[in-house]
Order: structure tokens, then C-alpha cells, then sequence
């Protein structure tokens, strides 16, 4: 768990590693979707939002095993929900008969 200070208020992130995915559970209160922007730079999950006078920006690292090209989000209850798919493994076992 990840806990910030967000308008005076403490804030935890949750960050589930299930077994296909990554799910980040980001507390965003007072912003809606629009006042969002997600996106990946060099190996990091950048988040920011802006609603009026309430700004924040926040950074998380992927590490080699997140499909970077395969995350999904959506605010749900004042959450916005990441889900970050695992990649393949690079190196496979393969059988030999």
C-alpha cells in the first residue's frame, strides 16, 4: 500500500499483483474523468489531474513485466482503477521428445 497527502487528507493507493495483471487503485476525490490524464514514459505510469484549484501528479515505475501497451482505466466511486497486463515471459520452456 502507498499512502499520500492529497488536500490535507491521507490517502492510501492500493496495488494488487494478480496473477496476469497489476491493479493500482489511485483515490481521486473532486476530479472527474475528464480532469485526468494517464500516460507512460520511460518505463513509468505518470497520472495527473487538474480540477479547478486541486492538482496533483504522481509517478509509478512498470518494471519489465507490465504490457505497456495494454493498460486500461476507469473512475470508479471516485477511484480511478488502472489494470496493467503482464507481458509474456521472454523465455519459454519447450519439450523435448
Amino acid at each position: 500500500m502507498y499512502f499520500r497527502n492529497y488536500n490535507n487528507k491521507m490517502y492510501s493507493t492500493r496495488i494488487k499483483d494478480n496473477e496476469g495483471d497489476v491493479v493500482l487503485e489511485y483515490p481521486v476525490p473532486g476530479f472527474e474523468k475528464k480532469d485526468l490524464n494517464l500516460s507512460v514514459k520511460e518505463n513509468y505510469l505518470l497520472l495527473k489531474g487538474e480540477s479547478g484549484e486541486l492538482k496533483f501528479e504522481d509517478a509509478f515505475r512498470l518494471g519489465n513485466k507490465i504490457d505497456q501497451e495494454n493498460i486500461n482505466a476507469e473512475v470508479v466511486n471516485g477511484v480511478l482503477v488502472v489494470k496493467l497486463k503482464k507481458s509474456l515471459p521472454d523465455k519459454k520452456e519447450i519439450a523435448i521428445n
